[in-house]
């Protein structure tokens, strides 16, 4: 008996045409948000609304926000795409306008009548100055919901004080705990604080648009700063309850950091099982029984001894090979990883987490895609980030219903 190809199925019928494939529904497609501001959390905010589906209309002065003029540019192509642009800006469209004029302030005003949410990184008393503050938009947009990022607040004594990254980290007290007990206090990643910060009024805003039935539109006065404390509360929390300060403890034996041939691993055998097998991972199961490292408190009191024993296995190892031994023996062992690392991660690829968000003028650009998954309403790449005022025409004479000629007179004035 041999296998053949079956015949055609006489019945078979011509295949319909292929039907086109639908996007699956998102989330937040019934909102309409409006975005301003001058900074990388109201963008950041902003961006989740885009990529789960709203309608995010991203306003900006006619010089462009200030992300499309910050790094990654590609080489010394300072006038190409920037990278932070290509990234915060997905899923929106972009507009031009100065709302510091009067005509521009109507149009932004005429837009905020049809919006749902506005995202507002704007220097406190800003939409104040436009005829736009709370109570000029309580009375013209009542359902309208306004998150308002800055960085101590809309009062108290700082709201006007000049901040950026630095100065969170360091009055937020999270600089004072980080790093070394003997060296200068630490700030940690690249404006961290700003995407915290965006994260928190993304969080705040959703929770004001599903609470609209019940209380109306309102308004969400977000600090930067404020946002980063409620990260680590704990030197605070300490020093309320106790009247104790947290020192700088760095990566403190047995939690460290150390160097391999090429580059470096971090381990924490937190547990005492987890000990156990890191000494038996390492070759050294003396470890286990020594009176100096058998307890954990022992451990952290002889903590150059220790290390002074097991470096030398880390430094005869790449990291791969400290990883796979250490994983093997089930001790949480990780390479710190490099962007490249990250990049090329198998976990990330196998996962889908970077994802193209080029367009024809910059090319391919892997980056972070979606924060996390969702089954039925997932996150979407619908447009890559727009040029700038790519969307004039669309919104302000669609929408607004300007004419053509209207918004030519008005780019002539300076209003677009």
């Amino acid at each position: 008996m041999s296998y053949t190809t079956p015949p055609p199925d006489s019945r078979s019928r011509a295949l319909p045409p292929a039907r086109p494939q639908l996007r699956p529904p998102q989330a937040l497609a019934p909102f309409r948000v409006v975005e301003i501001g001058s900074r990388v959390a109201a963008s950041f905010c902003a961006k989740f609304f885009g990529d789960f589906g709203a309608q995010v209309v991203k306003v900006e002065p006619r010089a462009g926000a200030p992300e499309r003029r910050m790094g990654p540019f590609v080489g010394d192509d300072m006038a190409g795409a920037s990278g932070l642009h290509l990234f915060l800006n997905t899923n929106k469209k972009s507009v031009t306008l100065e709302p510091s004029t009067i005509t521009g302030a109507a149009m932004l005003k005429a837009l905020l009548r049809e919006a749902d949410l506005l995202i507002e990184g704007l220097p406190p008393g800003t939409l104040d100055s436009w005829g736009l503050g709370e109570a000029d938009l309580s009375r013209d947009c009542p359902n309208l919901v306004v998150a308002s990022i800055t960085d101590y607040g809309q009062t108290g004594p700082y709201r006007h004080r000049k901040a950026a990254d630095i100065a969170h980290w360091a009055m937020a007290c999270l600089m004072i705990g980080s790093g070394l007990s003997d060296r200068e206090p630490l700030r940690v990643g690249d404006d961290v604080s700003e995407y915290v910060a965006g994260l928190n009024a993304c969080a705040t805003a959703l929770g004001m648009l599903f609470g609209r039935d019940a209380v109306g539109g309102q308004r969400a006065d977000l600090s930067v700063l404020e946002a980063l404390i409620t990260v680590q509360p704990s030197s605070a929390l300490s020093y309320a309850y106790n009247k104790t300060h947290m020192g700088r403890a760095g990566n403190r034996f047995p939690m460290n950091i150390v160097h391999c041939k090429d580059g470096y691993v971090g381990f924490y055998p937190q547990f005492p099982h987890q000990w156990e097998m890191f000494a038996d991972a390492l070759g050294m199961p003396q470890l286990k029984t020594d009176p100096r490292f058998a307890a954990p408190l022992a451990r952290m009191e002889h903590a150059d001894e220790a290390l002074a024993i097991i470096l030398p296995w880390f430094l005869d190892r790449t990291c791969d090979e400290a990883v796979r031994i250490g994983q093997e023996h089930h001790v949480p062992f990780v390479r710190v990883a490099s962007a490249k690392d990250l990049v090329e991660s198998p976990q990330y690829q196998a996962r889908g987490f970077f994802t193209d968000i080029g367009t024809a003028g910059s090319g391919k650009v892997a980056a972070l895609g979606r924060p996390f998954g969702m089954s039925a309403t997932p996150w979407q790449l619908r447009s890559a980030a727009p040029d700038l005022g790519q969307h004039n025409i669309e919104v302000f004479c669609n929408r607004l219903g300007l004419s053509k000629l209207e918004l030519g007179i008005l780019a002539e004035q300076g209003v677009i």
